[in-house]
């Protein structure tokens, strides 16, 4: 009768030992799957809802959180594999005399398995290199814009106290009597902020310009030429063409009744079909609904007249004051431009204009005596004093702040009363 194995002490303990290794190690190994898993759920999460947050730090949680569950599960499938591509043959097939003839296919075996133990390793390393290098590059983008919206609104912090850098400029003119183009506020200048963007500020006087919207008080003014006249002088001598009709389309468009040949029923056959505001102009936008206006029609001239010199350019001698008003918005003859003051004062007043250039290069018009010791007919200009002034009301104070590649504008219409106070009426970012 043969006797069965009987484990000794020292085998069962080994047993034990080994069995006691087999459960921990499965427990550390489904541990570990659960960890790496609700990690990677967990970066991808945060990945997801940082796309409509857009926060640096919760980008580089979700980066690390990416890498760790990345390398959580690598390590676990190195240890489930790794034993298995070393494990060594029982001593029951070492000591068989049939080994060494059964090592050459065992090795052979080992050898495919650990092939294609590599070549999973690779693509699985393939795959992870590719998951991170996706990562950087989307956290890379992701910080760059996060930088650039931060850049945006420094830019336009600096733009706006520069904004209002200028409008202190413009409360602190000495004598609110007079406006002329060597005043401080005229002076382009710069405004630098410690450690911050460089922003540059220039305030534009609106009263050097013909206001558009005076061509609605038009039926209620009593002078010698009415809005729709020097704005139609305007376009001729900017060399715009078909001036007159032009300038009163815009009329029929601006003014308040219905008699024109431009009013509602004109634009109700247009396709599709618009209707006549009849109100104050809001926007340049605007303007490209009035017929016989383009884009074209504002772009500068490029022909030259007989003597070499290009006509004026449009847009620098017309504006329109977002407010309200019953009296016309005059012009201030110390910083209107040659055109408009031809504009105003009419075409055959060549004359006049020059004596105005030629006395306001030395000093500015104070008051209108010199202006009425200049001209013959007292009275021709009396009749369009509402259209002239000494002084300015609208400003427009434009900034650009630039820092880093980046720029911001700020645009801003202001209205400055005889008492000082400024009140903005508009206010634009681009």
């Amino acid at each position: 009768m043969k006797l069965g194995y009987v484990p000794t002490d020292r085998a069962r303990k080994l047993n034990h030992t080994r069995s006691v290794r087999r459960h921990f190690l499965k427990k550390i190994n489904t541990l570990s799957l659960v960890v790496g898993i609700l990690t990677l759920i967990c970066g991808l999460g945060i990945f997801l809802w940082e796309h409509t947050t857009h926060r640096v730090q919760t980008l580089k949680l979700g980066e690390i959180y990416l890498l760790v569950g990345s390398l959580i599960l690598f390590l676990r499938f190195l240890l489930n594999v790794c034993p298995k591509m070393i494990k060594r043959p029982h001593r029951s097939i070492r000591e068989n005399p049939s080994f060494p003839k059964a090592r050459g296919r065992l090795h052979s075996l080992v050898k495919n398995k650990e092939g294609m133990v590599l070549v999973v390793i690779l693509v699985v390393l393939g795959a992870l290199s590719a998951l991170l290098a996706q990562t950087q590059v989307l956290t890379r983008n992701r910080l760059k814009l996060e930088k650039r919206a931060l850049d945006k609104v420094r830019l336009q912090s600096a733009a706006s106290d520069a904004v209002l850098y200028g409008l202190q400029k413009l409360a602190e003119d000495r004598d609110l009597a007079v406006d002329y183009t060597e005043e401080p506020w005229a002076q382009p200048f710069e405004c630098v902020q410690p450690l911050g963007p460089i922003s540059k500020v220039c305030i534009v006087d609106i009263n050097r310009t013909f206001d558009l919207n005076n061509l609605r008080l038009e039926n209620g003014q009593r002078h010698s030429r009415s809005p729709t006249q020097i704005l139609s002088a305007i376009f001729t001598l900017c060399g715009k063409e078909n001036s007159v009709e032009r300038a009163e389309a815009l009329r029929d468009w601006i003014d308040k009744d219905e008699i024109g040949a431009k009013e509602k029923d004109y634009y109700k056959k247009k396709n599709p079909e618009y209707t006549c505001p009849n109100r104050w102009v809001k926007s340049w936008s605007e303007l490209l609904y009035v017929s016989t206006f383009s884009r074209d029609f504002f772009n500068p001239e490029s022909h030259y007249d007989s003597l070499g010199r290009a006509p004026p350019t449009l847009l620098n001698c017309i504006s329109m004051g977002p407010l309200d008003r019953t009296k016309a918005l005059p012009i201030n003859i110390n910083t209107a431009s040659e055109a408009v003051l031809i504009g105003v004062l009419g075409v055959g007043q060549q004359a006049l204009v020059k004596n105005i250039l030629d006395y306001r290069s030395h000093h500015p018009f104070r008051s209108f005596e010199p202006l009425s010791d200049m001209v013959k007919d007292v009275g021709a200009i009396q009749r369009i004093w509402p259209y002239l002034d000494i002084k300015s009301s609208l400003f427009t104070v434009n900034v650009q702040a630039h820092e880093n590649g980046q720029t911001e504008h700020i645009s801003a219409i202001v209205r400055r009363f005889t008492s000082g106070d400024i009140h903005i009426l508009q206010w634009v970012t681009s």
